[in-house]
C-alpha cells in the first residue's frame, strides 16, 4: 500500500462520495497487485482509498472511503483549472 498527501484549494466533490469537501490536505491510499505472468515487473491498481478528516461542525467522524482514481483525478483536475 502506497500513500501520498493530495491538496486542493478549493472544496471539491468526488462522485461517489455525499456531499462538497473541504479545501486541504488529504491522505490517498493506492493499493496495487503485482501481474505474474509477463516478462517484466507490472502491477494493476486495485484500490484507491481517501481519508476525508472529521468535521466537528457538521458532526462527521473521520473517514475512509473507497473512490475512483478517475473520479479522484477528474476532481483534483478541475480544482486546478479554478486556480489558474
Amino acid at each position: 500500500m502506497k500513500q501520498k498527501t493530495i491538496s486542493s484549494s478549493q472544496p471539491f466533490e468526488v462522485r461517489g462520495i455525499d456531499g462538497v469537501q473541504a479545501a486541504g490536505d488529504n491522505i490517498v491510499e493506492t493499493e496495487n497487485e503485482q501481474i505474474s505472468g509477463v516478462s517484466h515487473a507490472a502491477y494493476r491498481l486495485v484500490a484507491t482509498n481517501l481519508h476525508l478528516p472529521a468535521d466537528s461542525a457538521l458532526h462527521r467522524p473521520g473517514q475512509i472511503v473507497p473512490v475512483s482514481q478517475n473520479d479522484l483525478d477528474a476532481a483534483l483536475m478541475r480544482d486546478r483549472d479554478q486556480t489558474l
